[in-house]
């Protein structure tokens, strides 16, 4: 894995314990999209990830699910494009359960 174009995704809370916390995946470009991110844990973990983060709205594509925060840089993911959001070497996203226990 190449340590400069590694981006580390954090899924926080109930997510944490169901996905197994911090998760670094190897970017194959150097900017992706943060559906591809997701796209690429979802492989690494082989489970399903991207029904948790993303929900489809018919012809307009995807975007963000409402269970979910998601941070870029501590950046919220909507203020950047959503599932469009561009992710670069280095970068660190954090997911969020909206509905936790505590």
């Amino acid at each position: 894995m190449n340590s400069e174009c590694v981006a580390t995704v954090r899924f926080l809370g109930s997510l944490g314990r169901l996905l197994g916390g911090s998760i670094k995946v190897c970017l194959h470009k150097p900017e992706t999209s943060l559906w591809e991110l997701i796209s690429a844990v979802e492989a690494q973990l082989n489970r399903e990830v991207r029904n948790i983060v993303f929900i489809k709205y018919g012809e307009a594509g995807l975007d963000l699910s409402p269970k979910v925060i998601v941070f870029i840089n501590n950046v919220d993911a909507r203020l950047l494009g959503g599932a469009r959001a561009r992710i670069m070497c280095g970068d660190v996203v954090a997911v969020i359960p909206v509905i936790h226990g505590g």
